[in-house]
């Protein structure tokens, strides 16, 4: 589909079948040929090996493409970035269903979610990185005591601590994906 004399765009939906090849074909035939900027986008599935294939259901997730915004990304408006270790915080949930609005247009209801996602992040959810640098000072403060012979209520605060440390580290873990 070409929407603009300066630029080619083009969808894909690719049923698994002996065709894919064919299309990648034609595709690569194109873009050998393309003498603008392209934007290819869909489903090819693809696959090299068995392990690839996602067989517990759909793997589709939407996608949004704009070509009317020709802002560059500053430190204030820089792009919404969903973190997966969000995913584990119990207020999540209830967050997402208070934000968002039923029947509601799509692009609004994005930016007030993602508008109060970032605030709940700053407030409530706190830096990953700065959460673990502090437990980790808090436990060795608490386990210098305990060696110096601290009081014994001390060693239920650790343990606490580290609970609250392995949490914080899967979050971390989770922060890469």
């Amino acid at each position: 589909m070409n929407l603009n004399p300066q630029r080619t765009i083009s969808a894909n939906q690719a049923e698994d079948n002996p065709q894919g090849i064919k299309i990648l074909e034609e595709l690569q035939q194109f873009a050998n040929s393309c003498t603008k900027p392209w934007l290819i986008a869909g489903d090819f599935n693809e696959t090299i090996s068995l392990e690839e294939r996602n067989h517990d259901g759909p793997d589709h997730v939407p996608l949004l493409i704009s070509s009317t915004t020709t802002m560059e990304p500053t430190k204030r408006n820089k792009p919404f970035r969903f973190q997966a270790a969000w995913m584990t915080h119990r207020d999540l949930d209830g967050l997402v269903q208070e934000h968002w609005i039923p029947r509601y247009p799509l692009m609004p209801n994005l930016n007030t979610l993602a508008s109060e996602l970032s605030k709940w992040n700053k407030d409530s959810f706190d830096n990953l990185f700065q959460r673990k640098r502090r437990l980790w000072d808090r436990l060795k403060g608490i386990q210098r005591c305990l060696t110096a012979g601290g009081p014994r209520h001390f060693q239920k605060l650790e343990e606490k601590l580290r609970k609250e440390l392995d949490t914080t580290l899967d979050q971390i873990d989770t922060f890469w994906f």
